[in-house]
């Protein structure tokens, strides 16, 4: 594991060493409905909104010390100009694995349920939203 990422920067012709921290702040993920997701997350995992773009396309929840970002498929199109694999419940193309620390795992599985969640695997209790 890296903690520190070192880079020389040139300045008035003399080398400098810097030594920067280096901390996971965000993950966005590409969704079809970022009000639909937004919604699953903090009702069922009662996270709190961090950010929300005026027009639904961009939105933000926190997740203790990481943001945990949904953008509309539209924006994907912009920022990723050389194409993408779209997330699918039936295609089963697309990977990522968000986990979280549990105390009560049974008690966030019936409220994830309530919301809208299918449990996939019982054994290993995988929830996956029905949204987005």
């Amino acid at each position: 594991m890296f903690r520190y990422k070192i880079f020389f920067i040139q300045s008035t012709f003399k080398w400098k060493l810097k030594i920067l921290h280096v901390k996971f702040t965000y993950t966005i993920l590409y969704v079809q409905d970022v009000t639909k997701i937004i919604h699953f997350y903090t009702t069922a995992f009662d996270f709190e909104k961090q950010f929300i773009a005026t027009d639904n396309s961009y939105d933000e929840i926190v997740t203790s010390n990481t943001t945990l970002s949904f953008a509309a498929i539209s924006l994907a199109k912009i920022n990723l100009s050389d194409g993408f694999a779209g997330s699918s419940l039936i295609k089963k193309t697309f990977t990522i694995e968000i986990g979280f620390n549990i105390d009560n795992v049974d008690a966030l599985i019936v409220s994830a349920a309530n919301t809208g969640a299918t449990l996939i695997k019982n054994k290993s209790k995988t929830l996956v939203p029905n949204s987005g």
